[in-house]
């Protein structure tokens, strides 16, 4: 199959505008043909908490079965939200919707809820975090203790100390 890409950066964002077709063969030789899911966005890339969105309509297309699926995801309610349907021969069979963050049903059965998911936890090695890596920064302990006027302190404090190298640097 084919498959396109179209970069747009912004100043802490970047889009990727896709275009092209998958298949998805099985051991049975049956296969699936799905498209690139149109829109694949990364807010926060350089700073902030990231986010990863797919937008756009995606379609799948089983020939040989005359099946058809669509699900347009980052629709017309919140962001994770998604909706779509599946057709046989031509005919509307099922009808998709939910959250991509939350729960998806079909034709009002819920089939599939995160708060019945298994949660693992993710453990960090804090052993081998670098001292100038931004978890260790003085102002995040403190907000992250909720210590907002501690944070707002250290945060002021961390600024004079930037503003003191770039003096040094010659970049006042």
């Amino acid at each position: 199959m084919y498959t396109g890409f179209a970069a747009k950066a912004g100043l802490n964002s970047l889009t990727l505008n896709c275009s092209g077709k998958k298949s998805i063969v099985y051991k049975d030789g049956s296969k699936i043909y799905c498209d690139q899911p149109p829109n694949d966005i990364f807010n926060n890339a350089f700073w902030g908490y990231i986010s990863h969105q797919f937008t756009g309509k995606m379609e799948y297309f089983d020939d040989d079965n005359h099946i058809y699926a669509t699900y347009t995801p980052g629709g017309q309610r919140v962001q994770d939200y998604i909706e779509g349907y599946i057709e046989k021969d031509g005919e509307k069979v099922s009808e998709i919707y939910g959250t991509y963050c939350g729960y998806l049903d079909f034709d009002d059965e819920r089939y599939w809820d995160a708060r019945d998911t298994l949660k693992f936890e993710v453990k960090h090695n804090d052993s081998a975090m670098l001292p100038s890596d931004s978890r260790n920064r003085i102002d995040l302990i403190s907000l992250f203790e909720d210590d907002y006027v501690k944070a707002q302190e250290n945060k002021e404090a961390l600024e004079e100390i930037q503003r003191a190298d770039a003096k040094l640097r010659g970049h006042h």
